[in-house]
């Protein structure tokens, strides 16, 4: 569901998209590297900046972090997260870690931002999440809306910036 709302922002609003050319071929295979004569690899490269407005239910003070993940072909699916801020939901910060991703089809990948709170018994605990489309980004520092099931988050904000 994540993936079909980016596409549908990718795409105006207008809920179509046509699908890659490569895709079209009949010698395409996601599963082999091999069918992808004529794409070229891209590598990710973003620092998480920060975060604003994580609130939490209930009176307790959220410990925030990130999970920055790759969805797309086998082979270039990755994930790896920041380190949890503590107490602090209202303007955490990561300035210390960058994430670099070898991405192989960029036209088949995805960029998914997960923030969770971590719990006193260090579970994670879902906040909010956004997802795009890698043939979308652009260098430059940006702000990523969230989709979140509580309605306090509406107005989180996480900072992805390229290094």
């Amino acid at each position: 569901m994540q993936l079909n709302q980016s596409l549908f922002m990718l795409g105006g609003r207008s809920g179509y998209v046509l699908q890659p050319d490569m895709m079209r071929d009949d010698l395409f295979d996601p599963f082999d590297k091999g069918s992808l004569k004529h794409v070229e690899p891209i590598t990710v490269q973003l620092q998480i900046l920060g975060a604003r407005h994580l609130p939490k239910n209930g009176r307790s003070i959220v410990c925030p972090f990130v999970e920055v993940e790759v969805c797309g072909s086998e082979f270039d699916n990755s994930k790896n997260k920041t380190d949890v801020v503590a107490d602090n939901g209202l303007n955490p910060l990561w300035l210390h870690k960058q994430f670099i991703f070898d991405i192989n089809n960029p036209q088949f990948a995805f960029l998914r931002l997960v923030v969770y709170e971590e719990d006193m018994f260090s579970d994670p605990n879902f906040l909010a999440q956004a997802t795009f489309p890698v043939k979308s980004l652009k260098t430059g520092t940006w702000l990523s809306p969230s989709h979140s099931p509580i309605p306090a988050l509406a107005k989180f904000a996480c900072f992805p910036h390229p290094p």
